[in-house]
């Protein structure tokens, strides 16, 4: 019996102590052993090295395995452990708390959600900050006082010239620098009271700055063009005097013309004011002119008899109502009673004008259906067209321009 308990407790030891240390490095592997690494670009590093801390918020999270320097700057390499989350975009920096204190790598902002840096992520050089060195700060004071100061050989330098300018300016004039101040604050708050147009206005010169800088070739080219034209001006300068010159002239002769006829010149302007007003009040009859003219120069030109040199046209009373001027005036003649013949004397001073009737057809034939008028009693109801003859002296047809001017050739 105690044989086989000592065997069943040398067995449950053999059992349960390696089950027990594949939990303890399972543990360990899952819980604190895995750690992801991140690397960063410095401009330079000074006093940062391997096992210098890396913190975020200043909570130590890991540590600098390694630096390697990379052309202008220098890459960071760092392990921190795996518990901790850091934002996709987190930024670098390298903190001085004091002048004798180790410095630290500062990664921040703190993850608060959203894409997560991966394993083995880098934070580029855009994305990273060093302290001012102290001795980089002293020399570039060294610089500066030795740019300020006197030159070698001088008692005074640029700063005591300032410093000298500054108070000859200033002696006596307390009240007015006193009121500068007062107005430059009151223009720094008007400034702020306007701060939303202003910026505005400076975001719309970024834009015209933006369209600018899109459309770089044009404005080279019209830049260009603008000082070939500067060029041109240049080398005709005395011809422009020359014409400014005259321009002067002229325009001191219109000045003298305008005040010996003010009152003229006045009244001019107001009848043409008027006519204007009336041209705009008759604007519709204007149109329509505009609009009619060239089709009634086209009917007019259309109506002319090159042959005889007269207008073939007729004269319309009404509607489907339409005489020959001789045959008109001769039926009115008839109808008042006068005597025939004056019908003859009528029809021999229309003859020149009146076109002849087509062959086989008279004056009667020509009107149409109700146009005609009733003879008077005792009238000769013979037609009285006229025999076509030509005008005197007329050895071919006239033109508009003859016509219109009156007489013949």
């Amino acid at each position: 019996m105690n044989g086989f308990s000592r065997w069943l407790r040398a067995t449950r030891t053999a059992i349960v102590v390696p089950v027990v240390l594949a939990l303890l490095v399972a543990a360990f592997l899952v819980v604190g052993g895995d750690t992801r690494t991140l690397t960063a670009s410095f401009d330079r590093a000074t006093a940062v090295y391997p096992g210098t801390e890396v913190r975020v918020m200043g909570v130590r999270i890991g540590e600098v395995t390694a630096l390697v320097p990379d052309g202008n700057s220098v890459r960071v390499e760092m392990e921190y452990d795996a518990e901790y989350q850091l934002p996709a975009g987190a930024r670098a920096a390298v903190v001085t708390p004091t002048l004798v204190a180790d410095r630290y790598v500062q990664v921040f902002p703190a993850y608060a959600g959203g894409p997560e840096m991966p394993d083995g992520g880098d934070i580029p050089l855009d994305r990273t900050q060093t302290p001012i060195e102290l001795d980089r700060m002293f020399s570039s004071l060294d610089d500066l006082a030795t740019t300020l100061g006197p030159k070698e050989g001088e008692t005074s330098g640029a700063l005591d010239g300032l410093l000298s300018a500054g108070a000859a300016a200033l002696d006596g004039n307390g009240a007015l620098g006193s009121e500068t101040i007062r107005n430059l604050s009151a223009a720094a708050e008007t400034f702020a009271a306007n701060r939303g147009p202003l910026f505005e206005t400076v975001r719309d010169l970024a834009q015209i700055t933006d369209t600018l800088a899109a459309n770089d070739s044009t404005v080279e080219a019209f830049v260009q063009e603008l000082a070939a034209v500067s060029e041109q001006f240049a080398g005709e300068r005395e011809e422009l005097e020359q014409v400014l010159a005259s321009l002067a002239d002229v325009l001191g002769s219109v000045e003298g013309f305008v005040g010996e006829n003010r009152e003229a010149l006045s009244t001019d302007v107001e009848l043409l004011t008027s006519l204007i007003e009336r041209v705009d009040r008759q604007k519709e009859a204007v149109g329509l002119v505009v609009q009619k003219g060239p089709l009634a120069l086209g009917n007019l030109a259309v109506a002319f008899e090159p042959t005889t040199g007269t207008f073939g046209s007729r004269l319309q009373i009404a509607p489907g109502i339409q005489f020959r001027p001789d045959q008109f005036l001769c039926q009115t003649l008839l109808n008042a009673g006068f005597p025939a013949f004056l019908c003859d004397v009528v029809t021999g001073l229309l003859e020149p004008l009146i076109p002849a009737a087509a062959p086989g057809t008279d004056l009667v034939d020509q009107v149409p259906p109700g146009g005609t008028t009733a003879p008077a009693p005792g009238a000769s109801p013979d037609p009285l067209t006229p025999p076509p003859a030509a005008l005197p002296g007329l050895d071919g047809p006239l033109s508009l321009l003859e016509l219109l001017g009156g007489g013949p050739r």
